[in-house]
């Protein structure tokens, strides 16, 4: 059963099911916040993945370098179609604005009323209890999930714009409510794919800044390069379906497992770039406890499959917002 606590805006969730705390090594030999160290090799990764590619469990096909989706009757709006639903539709949200005239000019006070940003319980964060599931929601993709005595962190965008230089771009609705520096220990980040809006450059370089190689990198197929340009170890590229166990790259049945999870999106961070980099969603296992980010996806049967390989699930991130063009 699963049982929402907090009352201040940022959802925690725990599940009242008891379990124990998983043994978490670091793959670098280095303790990770006092626990028990080993080593791994590239080899040793590389046999702890598992790699499906079935009618039931495909993979993303890449034609001409660019990865294209395995399944038909899924394609990109035009420009035209994409402008259409943005001057058009009717905004169906419950976030105050939405037209044509809020996207250059918030109502901050209607926001402040309907979406307010408040501080995360540091002593939660800093001391879950072992026996749950506890997500907290950062804001947009954002996320913070802390399961099976691991800290995760998914998608993470602090800064204030998404784009390719900081005061360009799409600004965000409403600021991250706490900065790089005020998140607990952070064992593992998972990126689902490379839009701005879930990929943030200088995000990136805090994280690392702050974490070093201490942390490791969960990534999509491309996206290994540029993560360790930002300065990143421990950066680890999936395909669909690909699993490895968090941190001893092992088949310990008591090791977490993160598996890359297919969805019906696309990538692309420059002009020419288009699909060179994966996409996709995560599924995180663990002896007792499941979690999924869906990332940014249109709906599809691929769900079906993912639930049938990894579910049940105690708790799901899901971009509901997507279901209509507003």
């Amino acid at each position: 059963m699963l049982r929402k606590l907090g009352r201040r805006g940022f959802f925690h969730f725990q599940n009242t099911d008891l379990i124990r705390s998983a043994v978490i090594r670091s793959s670098e030999g280095i303790p990770l916040h006092g626990r028990q160290k080993t080593t791994a090799t590239s080899t040793e990764r590389e046999n702890a993945k598992l790699f499906y590619d079935s009618t039931e469990y495909p993979k993303a096909k890449k034609v001409n370098g660019r990865f294209v989706l395995p399944w038909s009757g899924s394609r990109l709006p035009s420009m035209l179609v994409a402008a259409q639903w943005f001057l058009g539709s009717p905004n169906n949200s419950s976030v105050p604005g939405g037209g044509l005239k809020d996207f250059f000019q918030f109502d901050d006070k209607k926001l402040d009323r309907t979406l307010p940003v408040l501080k995360p319980d540091k002593a939660r964060l800093e001391s879950p209890a072992s026996n749950s599931i506890q997500l907290t929601w950062i804001g947009h993709a954002t996320v913070l999930v802390q399961m099976e005595g691991l800290n995760i962190l998914i998608d993470p965008v602090f800064s204030d714009y998404c784009g390719a230089v900081q005061g360009f771009g799409v600004k965000r609705y409403r600021p991250a409510p706490c900065t790089v520096d005020e998140l607990p220990e952070i064992d593992a980040v998972c990126i689902s794919h490379n839009h701005y809006d879930h990929l943030d450059y200088n995000s990136v370089c805090n994280l690392n800044k702050r974490f070093g190689h201490k942390l490791l990198w969960y990534v999509p197929m491309g996206l290994r390069p540029w993560i360790k340009n930002c300065g990143c170890n421990n950066v680890f590229e999936l395909e669909w379906w690909d699993e490895l166990s968090h941190p001893n790259f092992t088949k310990d049945e008591k090791a977490v497992k993160f598996a890359f999870t297919p969805a019906q999106h696309w990538c692309r961070r420059g002009l020419n770039d288009t699909n060179e980099v994966l996409w996709g969603s995560w599924s995180i296992i663990g002896p007792q406890h499941r979690f999924f980010f869906a990332g940014d996806s249109g709906y599809c049967h691929i769900f079906k499959q993912i639930g049938k390989r990894y579910g049940p699930f105690d708790l799901a991130a899901i971009p509901i917002g997507a279901y209509e063009p507003r």
